[in-house]
């Protein structure tokens, strides 16, 4: 289906609705609550991480916002589009801001993916984005704007060997990312985050990222805040589309890479 972008109206009558997806935990728990303190209603997104985003949903109430907290399951990206655009819709208004947070960090080099983990990878880094970007546009009607905003990687600028799939579905959600921003402009901005060794995989320790840290050219880590800051500026750049902010400390600058995120 094409996605048609809806006709263009004034930003200020535009619905301060937000969906961000895996937002319960990490980047995305940080992304909610600027989001929140900038005025938006927030549908807090998550799959198994159900505690989590009921205490974010209390901690944006506790501080006078608004958010609802949404289980979906993004192996099935084309459901849980529905999923969760039915429920922001239905109990928030219009979504006019799509932050395409989650994704997996699995997989290695060539003959290190089974098939199963290609198959999610995938399905949650890269489907999922595009059928959530459909339905937004979609739910904007003939008259909404609004912004899309990917969380992509310096792996999707950069190629890592050592993470081939993850790297090849970021480098996948870049393209879409510019193609989006061309094909939806005036009315809908479209861009990317691609951080860098922000935290430490999950599962992983504190010691592969302060390896990750040292192997960046400003050897110096970052934290999910410097994260948001980059979705902050992307928010308020009426100027910016298509483009994709690096916050990873020039790891996105090396031919190669064995570092860990």
């Amino acid at each position: 289906m094409a996605m048609t972008p809806p006709a263009l109206r004034p930003q200020s009558e535009r619905p301060q609705t937000a969906i961000v997806t895996g937002s319960a935990v990490r980047i995305g728990r940080s992304a909610v609550l600027e989001l929140a303190r900038r005025g938006w209603q927030v549908l807090v997104h998550y799959r198994e991480s159900g505690i989590e985003a009921g205490e974010l949903v209390e901690e944006v109430s506790g501080e006078g916002g608004v958010a609802i907290a949404v289980q979906a399951d993004l192996c099935e990206p084309w459901a849980a589009a529905e999923t969760l655009f039915e429920a922001a819709e239905s109990r928030l208004g219009r979504v006019s801001l799509l932050v395409n947070n989650a994704a997996i960090f699995e997989g290695g080099g060539l003959g290190a993916t089974d098939q199963a983990t290609w198959q999610m990878l995938f399905a949650i880094n890269l489907e999922a984005p595009y059928v959530l970007s459909q339905r937004f546009v979609e739910g904007l009607g003939e008259s909404g704007t609004g912004q899309i905003i990917n969380l992509v990687d310096w792996r999707g600028l950069q190629l890592d060997p050592q993470r081939l799939a993850y790297s090849l579905t970021k480098q996948g959600l870049v393209s879409l990312t510019r193609s989006l921003a061309e094909s939806l402009a005036p009315r809908v901005r479209v861009n990317a985050v691609a951080p860098g060794p922000v935290l430490p995989a999950v599962g992983a320790d504190e010691d592969e990222l302060a390896a990750a840290v040292a192997a960046s050219p400003l050897a110096t880590g970052g934290t999910p805040e410097d994260v948001v800051d980059a979705i902050g500026y992307l928010l308020d750049a009426r100027l910016v589309t298509g483009d994709v902010l690096s916050v990873a400390g020039g790891a996105q600058l090396a031919a190669s890479r064995t570092i860990q995120k």
